[in-house]
């Protein structure tokens, strides 16, 4: 018993805390942005780009999504696929239709679109890939985080805690570098002169044709 106590405090991560849910976010994020390049090639017919970071490739709308899914599902290993399809439809829709709400707001982009779907609620989201979140969410409920938990938990604690830091330290920077460089971009499209050194950054190291090739159906909100 108390051998067991040990080996599982040398653990990286236990339950659903910090630690775990910042590698289900990453490891989320990167399925995500894999699974929606491979739709693209198969639905539309040419490779496209879905990460939501100029520097890595991660979707934050499929980590964020794996990650709340983790939070709200992780003891319903044996609650029915129906309630599961129920938890992961609803959060799900929210998820995307917030995160869709505040580009529109914030950023004055979209980079997505279900208005060419039926049953969609203002581009935002459809009945569609409403069904698809609830899909997930049995996945991820019955099978996919009870694996991925226990593979993150094999990670020696220390080495585990360090490479946590360095991963969600390198994501947090670019990915707000990613968001100003998007600002910056709007700001362009305004035709708004260049004010500040940062301005200079990011206009030659993200200029347009690299963001458009990061984000290619972003659309300007007018």
């Amino acid at each position: 018993m108390n051998n067991r106590h040990e080996t599982e405090k040398q653990r990286c991560a236990q339950g659903c805390g910090f630690y775990k849910l910042c590698w289900i976010f990453i490891i989320g994020g990167v399925i995500g942005c894999l699974v929606e390049t491979i739709w693209c090639r198969f639905a539309l017919g040419y490779w496209m780009g879905r990460s939501s970071n100029a520097f890595f490739p991660i979707s934050i709308v499929w980590g964020i999504g794996f990650a709340l899914f983790s939070l709200i599902l992780y003891k319903d290993k044996e609650t029915s696929f129906w309630k599961l399809f129920i938890k992961g439809y609803l959060c799900g829709s929210a998820l995307e239709f917030s995160c869709g709400w505040l580009c529109e707001k914030v950023l004055h982009m979209t980079f997505w679109s279900y208005a060419h779907l039926p049953l969609n609620i203002g581009g935002r989201i459809s009945l569609v890939f409403s069904v698809l979140w609830g899909t997930a969410a049995i996945i991820w409920g019955k099978w996919g985080y009870p694996a991925i938990s226990w593979i993150i938990e094999k990670i020696p604690k220390k080495k585990g805690m360090i490479l946590t830091w360095v991963l969600t330290g390198y994501l947090g920077i670019t990915t707000v570098i990613t968001g100003f460089g998007l600002i910056r971009m709007a700001q362009r499209h305004e035709e708004k002169p260049v004010s500040t050194i940062c301005d200079q950054y990011l206009d030659h190291y993200l200029p347009d044709q690299v963001l458009k090739k990061v984000f290619p159906k972003m659309r300007f909100v007018e």
